[in-house]
C-alpha cells in the first residue's frame, strides 16, 4: 500500500501505519535512515534522530521521533524531511512524502 502525503513545511508532521510499529526507515536522497521508538530509560541515538546504516545521525538532521503507539512524528516538518517513509515492521504498507511548499 502506497499512500501520498503533503505538507507544509514548519507544520507537525505524523504518519501512523497501524500498531506494532516500532521502527521507521526513510529514503532520502538515495540512502536509507532509521528512527525507532524507544522506552522511557533506553538510550540510543536511533530513538530522537534518523541515523544511516553506519550508525552515524543523517544530515541534515530532523526533529522526529516515534511514539508508544508507533506513529512518526516529525515536528516541524522541514524540506529536508521529504522522502519515502516505511516501516520495515509492516513491509505492504509505504508512504511517500511530497511537499509542493518549497
Amino acid at each position: 500500500m502506497v499512500s501520498e502525503a503533503t505538507n507544509k513545511i514548519g507544520e507537525r508532521l505524523s504518519l501512523d501505519l497501524g500498531p506494532n510499529i516500532k521502527t521507521w526507515t526513510r529514503t532520502r536522497g538515495g540512502a536509507n535512515e532509521f528512527i525507532m521508538y524507544c522506552g522511557p530509560t533506553e538510550k540510543n541515538i536511533r530513538c530522537t534522530q534518523f541515523v544511516m546504516e553506519n550508525g552515524s545521525v543523517a544530515t541534515p538532521n530532523s526533529y522526529a521521533q516515534v511514539a508508544e503507539n508507533g506513529t512518526l512524528i516529525i515536528d516541524p516538518f522541514l524540506a529536508s524531511d521529504v522522502g519515502e517513509y516505511f516501516s520495515p515492521d509492516e513491509m505492504e504498507r509505504v508512504s511517500r512524502l511530497a511537499n509542493e511548499f518549497f
